[in-house]
């Protein structure tokens, strides 16, 4: 529903008194907006009112029109525009934007011709929230058939101009070459003309200056943090961003940041390259890119969807970190070989959006959907341990909340969206039979590994904001730690003997599993002999010959990439005495299993009563990711699996 208008705004601004018509059955409303001289009125008279229609149209039936995505902004219903009567022009009623679209509007319309467009404000009757339900749910299709998707990034600012000149110059200067993803760069030589290659060239140039501060206030424009407008332009054919008088097709405002992007890594002292990166179109800019293609081949992964949206997007509903994505893969032509998928199996088709619904109703439903509709523990990979004192939504510990990104231990185990190779539970699947009354709980299937015996007190940093390696990880101090905890607990044994892993190479075996022997990399596995790797560590600070250089440095930055794994993460031991690495908030006595349907080890935790567990997290366990081994030669999936309750 529409918000109230405080009762300041009341005295001054004149009051809605438009009266929605019920929409028929797959119909939507288009907004005519009016040009502003319909009557040959002279271009310097000022417009004070913005005048439009609403029309009712079968979707299918539409012709040309365009798709609006903007930010709504504060819900401030305190601009009025007109709406003319169809029948009779004369009569018009009034209806109450919020300010950013009312400056939409008037910076959208054209001066002499009408303009056909879809707005979700305007088009959606807000206050009815049946229509509401059924209108979101048709938004992917409304996306889709629009001739383009307006992006509406707000009026001109000081300087904006300046980046319609880079854009008139550097658009018929495309260098013809695809960068990661597809993207295509920007001319390297005269885009290092516009924005310069060093810090030195923005002390000295103050045109360089302004230029590299616009890019920023230009990235830091809030639409590209809004949930919403990630579906409409990543289902769009076309896609128009509009800064005041500034039109910038979507593709070369990626090729620009990826290019600006590539060019800042290479200036001296990094400055510009972290700016860039804190700016909030940075990620979002190149994920939709990104995004558009898979969506197109129908292979893009809701859920992978949903944590991205979950990292980097905002909301006023945090229903919509669910509703508003539910146009992935659909709304595309021919599905390709690679995705054909029986539509009725696809995740988001079995999520109905309904605003009445609770947040957390919203969430375990999509969880439980995930786990029944995929037969898997794919849903655990999205379940991260956040700030509990900034809770907002009571939820199990096994379904993610996807409003909160309070994070205390770092990214994921497994990167989402890649692929994971290897499967700890081999073949064995989860029980879709195996429902629990209560939704509240999720049973599942597995085994025990053992338990948690000993968390090593050491916490790692983050190794890009880390200057050196050994800064990062401090291997010596670690493999101190390790080696007296594995001798302690050894003696506690019955043959108390150490493990084989730390009888032959400790210091590798440490190494693997800081970086979860790869797994937070594409390949999910170590792409360099860990030799190599260790070596490229201990002569971080050695001078050595200059190809040898090149080589370390290159394995350097390798170990910083896969290391980003371990930020906010502990390692662990065993009372088999194997080791791992998990969330910091694992505790002596969590249990470590195998669970069918889940490709890495999880850890539990019993509740006081001992019959129920609390899911903690996924977690590395040194050579048991591949379930056709382990270190045991233990043929768990031949014996009888354990039930265990998720709460």
């Amino acid at each position: 529903m529409f918000p109230r208008t405080s009762s300041k705004f009341q005295s001054v601004y004149p009051r809605s008194n438009y009266r929605y018509q019920p929409l028929e059955q797959d119909h939507i409303r288009l907004l005519q907006l009016l040009p502003t001289r319909p009557d040959g009125r002279p271009i310097n008279q000022p417009v004070e009112w913005v005048d439009c229609k609403l029309v009712h149209i079968p979707l299918a039936q539409t012709g040309d029109y365009e798709a609006l995505s903007y930010v709504w902004g504060p819900p401030n219903f305190v601009q009025t525009i007109r709406i003319k009567d169809e029948s009779k022009e004369s009569r018009t009623k009034l209806l109450n934007i919020t300010p950013s679209l009312y400056d939409a509007l008037r910076g959208l319309r054209y001066s002499e011709h009408p303009r056909f467009l879809w707005v979700d404000q305007i088009c959606i009757n807000q206050q009815d929230t049946a229509e509401r339900n059924a209108q979101v749910r048709r938004m992917g299709e409304i996306y889709s058939r629009a001739s383009c998707a307006v992006v509406w990034l707000g009026n001109l600012s000081q300087d904006s101009m300046l980046l319609k000149e880079m854009y008139d110059e550097l658009s018929i200067l495309l260098s013809n070459v695809e960068g990661v993803g597809g993207v295509l760069m920007l001319d390297h030589d005269a885009l290092a003309r516009f924005l310069g290659t060093s810090y030195k060239d923005e002390q000295k140039d103050s045109m360089i200056q302004r230029r590299r501060q616009l890019l920023e206030q230009f990235l830091d424009i809030p639409w590209f943090t809004r949930a919403w407008v990630y579906q409409e332009v990543v289902v769009a054919s076309t896609v128009d961003m509009i800064w005041g008088d500034i039109v910038l097709p979507l593709d070369f405002v990626t090729g620009l940041v990826v290019s600006v992007y590539g060019l800042a890594k290479s200036a001296e002292n990094g400055d510009w390259h972290k700016r860039i990166k804190k700016t909030r179109g940075f990620a979002p800019i190149r994920t939709i890119h990104h995004d558009r293609k898979s969506h197109s081949k129908r292979e893009l992964d809701f859920l992978n969807v949903l944590w991205h949206a979950r990292k980097h997007l905002d909301t006023t509903d945090p229903r919509d970190y669910v509703f508003a994505f539910l146009a992935i893969n659909n709304y595309t032509g021919a599905p390709t070989q690679s995705s054909l998928i029986a539509p009725s199996r696809s995740l988001q088709n079995q999520i109905t959006p309904n605003y009445e619904d609770s947040i957390p109703d919203i969430y375990i439903n999509l969880a439980l959907t995930a786990v029944f509709n995929s037969e898997s523990l794919e849903i655990f990979q999205y379940v991260v341990p956040t700030n509990p004192s900034l809770r907002k939504h009571s939820l199990p510990s096994w379904a993610p909340d996807w409003a909160d990104r309070n994070f205390v231990c770092g990214s994921p185990i497994f990167v989402p969206g890649v692929p994971f190779r290897l499967s700890a539970c081999g073949t064995k699947r989860h029980d879709p039979a195996s429902i629990n009354p209560n939704q509240m709980e999720l049973t599942v299937f597995g085994h025990k590994i053992g338990f948690v015996r000993n968390v090593l007190r050491h916490s790692f940093k983050h190794t890009y904001f880390s200057s050196t390696l050994k800064e990062a990880y401090e291997l010596e101090k670690l493999e101190t730690q390790l080696e007296k905890q594995v001798k302690r607990l050894s003696q506690e044994r019955s043959d108390q003997r150490p493990p084989k892993w730390f009888m032959e190479s400790p210091r590798e075996t440490l190494l693997r599993a800081i970086l979860a022997d790869g797994s937070f990399t594409v390949d999910h596995k170590l792409s360099h002999p860990v030799q190599d790797l260790l070596r490229a560590y201990d002569n971080e600070s050695d001078p050595i010959d200059e190809e040898a250089a090149k080589e370390e440095t290159k394995l350097r930055h390798y170990i910083r990439q896969a290391g980003e794994v371990a930020s906010g993460k502990r390692l662990f031991l065993t009372d088999e005495l194997d080791i791992g690495l998990g969330f910091s908030t694992i505790m002596k006595r969590d249990i470590v299993c195998i669970l069918y349907g889940s490709k890495a080890p999880c850890i539990l935790r019993q509740d006081p009563s001992g019959t129920r567990y609390i899911f903690v997290g996924l977690c590395f366990l040194h050579r048991w990711m591949d379930g056709r081994q382990n270190p045991r030669g233990w043929q768990w999936e031949k014996g009888a699996p354990t039930t265990f309750t998720l709460i």
